[in-house]
């Protein structure tokens, strides 16, 4: 057995310990968990490669860039036109405002990584609907709950990213080829999609269960209403998804005209510029223009965690450089394991480890 399962099994131990024992914040944990074992692998020699390689992950960058757009996102109100579309197409069904909440937590928790903020931003709409359409609450307070941390595996959120800068570390050590960013990032999109399908399932059961009703028709949003004051919401999700599916579609014919290597740049090039107009375009077509001032004031107010994100998806990435992870797969490799026990085996291991980092 390598050494790297002694370290990952005391990172392990470290956070949970950390986190449940003295109760420190994760992100404190995590420091110091890869400071230990940064010393237990006798590798603080090498502490300056490790930062500067982490620091070079852009993905670091773009998770940034896309927290700060959702804090436009919140500022210019955009998102209540797309929820108010959601509910005036599937507010007539029995449930309908759960799937429409699960359609609204996917979208901008791809952006912002799940969590309380969603709630505050979609929930504060689809909670009161879900109760007067007969959800019981507690149910209600689930789906809301559980549909804000969806974005946690859809592309570009946080917990993606970490996991993106672990398995580049993991190629570089084993000493193979990373698959490109964007084909990642597809297979990413193309899981979110079983589960956002599994969690329609989840709802449409519940509700027949507890016998849930329409929307009442003098709460449902008109249909022609929502479209004519919001459809210019509507090209977000495109603006995003686009570029994305146009590379993966036609990325060999790009490099044929191009070089693979301009193709490469291309596509990191959008994936650089890409928050940065989609806030644009959010400010243009909002419910309201904030101020500069404001727009600051917000920035400020929520600095704190979008650089604790930051901070942890770094030292995700910095653990995963320190701990040689391709030393792991070669040895699983090795044991010549069937191929339906590793696809077992490997999601078990890493939702025990998400449950606790991510």
């Amino acid at each position: 057995m390598p050494v790297e399962f002694i370290y990952l099994i005391l990172l392990v131990a470290i956070i949970v310990y950390l986190i449940t024992v003295p109760r420190r914040p994760v992100y404190e944990a995590t420091f110091i968990s890869f400071v230990i074992v940064l010393f237990a692998s006798m590798r603080w020699a090498d502490i300056g490669n490790i930062i500067a390689g982490s620091f070079t992950q852009r993905m670091l960058y773009t998770i940034f860039a896309f927290m700060a757009f959702t804090i436009v996102m919140k500022e210019t109100r955009i998102m209540d036109s797309c929820v108010a579309i959601i509910v005036s197409v599937f507010g007539r069904i029995r449930g309908g405002t759960a799937y429409a909440d699960v359609i609204a937590n996917t979208f901008l928790g791809a952006l912002s990584g799940g969590g309380p903020q969603n709630v505050l931003l979609i929930g504060s709409v689809t909670l009161p609907a879900m109760k007067r359409s007969g959800l019981p609450d507690k149910l209600a307070v689930n789906v809301s709950a559980f549909d804000s941390l969806m974005g946690n595996y859809i592309p570009p959120s946080p917990t993606y990213a970490a996991a993106f800068g672990i398995y580049v570390a993991f190629c570089e050590s084993s000493g193979i080829a990373a698959m490109s960013l964007t084909h990642i990032w597809g297979a990413m999109w193309a899981i979110a999609a079983i589960m956002i399908v599994m969690r329609m399932a989840t709802i449409f059961v519940s509700c027949r269960v507890n016998r849930v009703k329409p929307v009442p028709r003098e709460d449902l949003p008109r249909f022609r209403e929502a479209i004519a004051s919001g459809w210019k919401a509507l090209f977000m999700p495109v603006i995003i998804a686009l570029p994305f599916v146009l590379d993966m579609t036609c990325s060999s014919f790009i490099a044929g005209r191009i070089g693979s290597e301009a193709a490469d740049m291309l596509t990191q090039s959008i994936l650089l510029f890409l928050p940065g107009l989609a806030a644009i375009l959010a400010y243009a077509f909002g419910h309201r223009r904030p101020s500069p001032k404001a727009l600051a004031a917000s920035f400020a107010e929520g600095s704190n965690g979008i650089v604790m994100i930051v901070a942890m998806v770094l030292l995700s990435v910095m653990i995963g450089n320190t701990i040689s992870v391709g030393e792991i797969g070669a040895y699983l490799g090795g044991l010549d394991m069937p191929f339906v026990l590793i696809v077992l085996f490997i999601p078990l291991l890493t939702t025990f480890l998400s449950m606790i980092i991510s």
